[in-house]
């Protein structure tokens, strides 16, 4: 009976172990491969791999959507995090500010568009202030026909290509916000942006996986071992 719930303890930690490395591995991979897009000089292809993503934001729009997450560890709820959802052109300012000056007024649905998500508290305070200045900038447009006065945004960003949500609700707030300003899902980045550069802690927690999950089968290896020389020993005797 001991050892049976031995073996279920055992089991549980593998089954975390591999839980911690398996949602780690993707960082893990972008930490070591090194690879970069340049947020502002990419083209809509480079968004179709995971990888390290840096640069700035001079236009976004939003948030158009909020999720609310609980954070557990082991299985525990620690607390709560707010995830923000946005729409960035990827060009960068200069370009499109140099195409304004020469009449080039099209520019600004020349370049293509991602979803950038925000959970850190500064960096969703300064996504908001800058979506203020980019609403300004649109009213401006749309009432005065005026491109000039291209909003002063540099909005840095250090973080993660990666998977958009699945959940049908997302897809559904976000494509309705999509369809405000005639914007088809399909004319956006198929990876998101999501802001948290991959660093050191992503590898602690990838190795940590690893070792809780090799730790119990060493350790069933040596239970098993050990019952098997015990019955040796008492078919000796």
């Amino acid at each position: 009976m001991f050892k049976s719930k031995i073996v279920v303890f055992l089991i549980c930690i593998f089954v975390i172990g591999v839980a911690l490395a398996g949602a780690g591995f993707s960082d893990v991979k972008c930490v070591i491969t090194g690879k970069t897009v340049e947020i502002g000089n990419a083209e809509k292809k480079d968004y179709r791999e995971v990888a390290i993503a840096d640069g700035e934001i001079f236009f976004i729009q939003g948030p158009f959507a909020e999720y609310e997450e609980t954070t557990t560890n082991f299985g525990v709820p620690t607390g709560k995090k707010q995830t923000y959802y946005y729409l960035a052109l990827d060009m960068k300012r200069e370009d499109f500010v140099n195409a304004v000056e020469n009449g080039q007024k099209d520019a600004l649905y020349n370049g293509f568009y991602f979803v950038y998500s925000a959970t850190d508290k500064k960096k969703v305070a300064e996504a908001d202030k800058a979506v203020a200045e980019c609403e300004k900038y649109i009213k401006q447009i749309q009432s005065k026909n005026d491109f000039s006065n291209v909003p002063d945004v540099h909005l840095k960003i250090e973080g993660k290509l990666m998977k958009q949500p699945k959940d049908e609700e997302y897809k559904k707030i976000r494509d309705d916000f999509f369809a405000t300003g005639d914007l088809h899902s399909s004319e956006v980045a198929d990876l998101m942006v999501r802001d948290g550069k991959p660093g050191a802690s992503n590898v602690l927690v990838f190795a940590a996986g690893i070792l809780m999950a090799l730790a119990p089968i060493v350790i069933l290896i040596v239970l098993f071992v050990k019952k098997k020389k015990e019955e040796s020993s008492s078919e000796l005797w």
